[in-house]
């Protein structure tokens, strides 16, 4: 996957790109996950890093749970729902919240979707859990993982595939 850096400097709350990447369920009829929505968010926002060289939510928001990195925003959202997530995240005017991504930013996020949509969330956890990831490198539980280790992971991530 290769994607241009038309340098961008949008950021988006991460519960419209939780809307987003709901909306892509939706359309094919499929069920999303709370611990979905909340690793596809964290992913996007990852692979933006590394692709692009920026963020796709803003920034300092992903901290290290005990199951992953987790957006808290995302979590507490979609958490009144239960396990599996039913409707978007809403405003307080009852209106959905809407990410204005663009054109890379939008190819990353249904790439994440795509991908990793099928794994199951045993399979979700492992990919983050693995040794070197951001979270990994955290130490303690719902401490703050620093963008600077996300962006360096994502960013090693795509120059390892684009050296394979």
């Amino acid at each position: 996957m290769t994607y241009a850096n038309h340098a961008s400097h949008k950021v988006h709350p991460p519960v419209a790109v939780a809307n987003y990447l709901l909306g892509k369920s939706k359309e094919q009829g499929k069920e999303m996950t709370i611990l979905q929505i909340v690793k596809f968010v964290y992913l996007a926002h990852g692979w933006c890093w590394g692709f692009l060289d920026r963020p796709l939510i803003r920034t300092g928001r992903v901290q290290a749970w005990k199951y992953g990195p987790v957006i808290p925003e995302v979590y507490w959202m979609f958490r009144p729902q239960g396990v599996v997530i039913h409707d978007f995240a809403r405003d307080s005017h009852g209106k959905p919240y809407q990410a204005d991504m663009d054109e890379e930013q939008t190819r990353i996020a249904d790439d994440v979707y795509r991908i990793y949509h099928p794994l199951s969330p045993i399979r979700l956890t492992a990919i983050t859990h693995t040794k070197g990831t951001p979270w990994a490198q955290t130490l303690g539980h719902y401490a703050t993982i620093s963008e600077d280790t996300i962006r360096d992971y994502y960013r090693k991530l795509v120059r390892k595939a684009e050296n394979a």
